[in-house]
């Protein structure tokens, strides 16, 4: 019975630590809701583009979208969202593509509500075959 509580004990404490020190804790997000849209936009060609869009859960992610089925043959394409919060990139989520035409989404990385403006800043980039990263501009909201 002892030992039942002293192992209840040392989790509940090792719990509380790992909250107050924020090991356990992701980035901030408040509670609300936000009107889904498109917040940045690069046209790479007449049939692609790269956008990053935001959700009604207030989530961000980096779409693809190339509509001719023989455009970038042998090209793979690094699609990433990134959010910034306090001048830190605190969060990213990338895909690489190598298949064919389609649309393509990374996974989301989490944001402010709508009401929280100024709180966090995304933007999309991409890169070809592993090169240099090109972005839109940071976006607020």
């Amino acid at each position: 019975m002892r030992q039942g509580f002293l192992g209840r004990l040392a989790a509940v404490v090792v719990a509380g630590v790992m909250v107050a020190t924020g090991l356990v804790a992701g980035s901030a997000q408040a509670a609300g809701s936000c009107n889904p849209a498109e917040r940045g936009y690069m046209q790479l060609s007449t049939h692609t583009t790269v956008r990053l869009a935001r959700t009604a859960g207030c989530t961000y992610y980096g779409r693809l979208v190339e509509t001719h089925p023989y455009a970038q043959a042998g090209v793979t394409f690094n699609i990433r969202v990134e959010r910034r919060e306090g001048g830190s990139i605190t969060a990213w989520r990338q895909i690489n593509i190598e298949g064919p035409y389609g649309e393509y989404a990374t996974a989301a990385v989490d944001g402010w509500w709508s009401g929280a403006a100024s709180q966090d800043q995304h933007h999309v980039c991409y890169a070809l075959n592993w090169g240099p990263w090109t972005c839109t501009g940071w976006v607020d909201i």
